[in-house]
């Protein structure tokens, strides 16, 4: 009996075994990871989230990345302990085949915590199959009918270190610590943790919003506006959509107005414009004399050159010579008419070529109180008084 009782002590049942098998850990505690029901189908490269840094202004971080090695796609969803202390960017989600996704976490602790006492905290991930129905990945986690077919909880530690505020997940926890402290900062100065978390956010909040190159320039201005206010010892805030757009009004705005200005700065001056009018009306004045058959070139009237055909030389053959010698009167008149103008412009040179021969009046004491004019003016106004 004694023999039967040590092989039965031996043998124990096997649900005490798997009770046993899931609440003793491994050796390496930074290595143990706990896993219910079916086998988890995505690879992560952390069996646990160790969070290393101080407590300041900014979060402590920890980053993981989860990846689809098979050949389906699936639903994702991420649940902490403690929601009022984690923070998870990219909570819900999917991930296609032979793609895989990069999981921030942040640790917001309220005052200097102490390390965390084993299994105290955690991540639960859980698996969903992707049906033809789904639409987005909250309307999916939302709805009781299929429940999750795997789950996934990754134990969470934290240490305290002055010089670190990130961890990698797959170095299991690896420090990041410079080789020299960081020098005390200025007042208005941002310290060199505020900026790395200022640009990671940037840069996860173009991976989820897929930015285009319009909105690339969003996060540039962002990236700019934050570092002023930092330098300002403004509390730094990010910069919305609504009022980047503003921006980019603003500056289509200027864009515009420096357009406007341009175009009016190359408009014609008052001689050009001149110019195209005595064109304008060279033309209707042209155009008054087609009926009678001449054409203007600037300077006379020339004879307008027609195509001789039967019909028109029926109509020429059927003039009158009455009509005939008033058109040739009435070209003649205008010829004499145009020779008295220019003969009258020549005589106008000629007076102004002499006033500039002659020598400028002297000036006396009576002059000067009168309006100050140009000699060659004055002589001229005189001579015609």
């Amino acid at each position: 009996m004694a023999t039967q009782d040590a092989g039965k002590e031996k043998k124990p049942d096997e649900g005490e075994q798997k009770e046993e098998a899931l609440l003793i850990p491994n050796i390496d505690n930074y290595r143990y990871q706990d896993c219910y029901e079916a086998k988890f189908p995505l690879h992560v490269d952390a069996t646990q989230i160790v969070f290393i840094g101080k407590v300041g202004l900014e979060p402590v971080q920890a980053v993981f990345t989860l990846t689809n090695r098979t050949l389906e796609d699936f639903w994702y969803k991420i649940k902490t302990s403690d929601n009022d202390l984690f923070k998870v960017r990219r909570r819900t989600g999917r991930i296609n085949k032979s793609t895989g996704v990069t999981i921030t976490a942040y640790l917001i602790p309220k005052n200097k915590p102490n390390p965390f006492k084993e299994y105290q905290h955690y991540f639960h991930i859980y698996v969903r199959n992707v049906a033809i129905e789904d639409e987005n990945a909250y309307e999916t986690w939302v709805s009781a009918s299929r429940p999750a077919i795997a789950k996934l909880r990754l134990y969470v530690d934290y240490v305290y270190h002055p010089y670190a505020n990130q961890a990698l997940a797959h170095a299991y926890g690896q420090l990041l610590v410079k080789k020299e402290p960081p020098k005390e900062a200025a007042v208005g100065d941002i310290t060199d943790g505020i900026r790395d978390v200022v640009l990671n956010r940037l840069v996860e909040a173009q991976n989820d919003l897929k930015l285009t190159e319009e909105e690339e320039t969003w996060a540039e201005a962002t990236k700019r506006l934050e570092a002023e206010r930092a330098n300002a010892n403004a509390p730094h805030r990010f910069m919305t959509r609504n009022e980047w757009l503003k921006l980019e009004k603003e500056s289509k705005k200027k864009k515009n107005l420096a357009k406007a200005d341009f175009e009016r700065a190359i408009e014609p001056t008052a001689a050009t414009r001149d110019e195209k009018l005595a064109q304008k009306l060279l033309g209707e004045y042209a155009q008054a004399h087609v009926d009678s058959g001449y054409t203007v070139d600037g300077i006379g009237l020339k004879k307008k050159k027609k195509k001789k055909t039967n019909e028109k030389k029926k109509k020429q053959k059927s003039k009158s010579k009455e009509q005939s010698a008033n058109e040739a009167k009435n070209v003649e008149k205008r010829k004499k008419e145009m020779a008295a103008e220019a003969a009258k412009h020549a005589e106008k040179l000629k007076k102004l070529d002499k006033m500039k021969e002659e020598e400028p009046l002297k000036v006396t004491a009576d002059d000067l109180k009168k309006p100050i004019v140009p000699p060659n003016v004055a002589n001229f106004i005189r001579k015609n008084e």
